[in-house]
């Protein structure tokens, strides 16, 4: 089984590096702005201000 969780406090640089690590495909996170997110930014911080998901995520398959 392949996966990783993910929490807010992770950065951008390192959910981009274990998803290709994980799953084999590059992916770019993206701003509300529709930049690409800033490496050093925690996921938390992209999170839109009403955001009412969950605060830790499981990408296994």
């Amino acid at each position: 089984m392949k996966g990783f969780e993910t929490t807010g406090r992770m950065t951008v640089e390192k959910f981009e590096r274990l998803f290709q690590a994980e799953f084999g495909v590059y992916c770019d996170l993206i701003d509300q702005k529709g930049n690409f997110a800033d490496e050093s930014a925690t996921l938390a911080s992209l999170r839109p201000d009403d955001f009412e998901g969950p605060k830790k995520v499981d990408f296994s398959l």
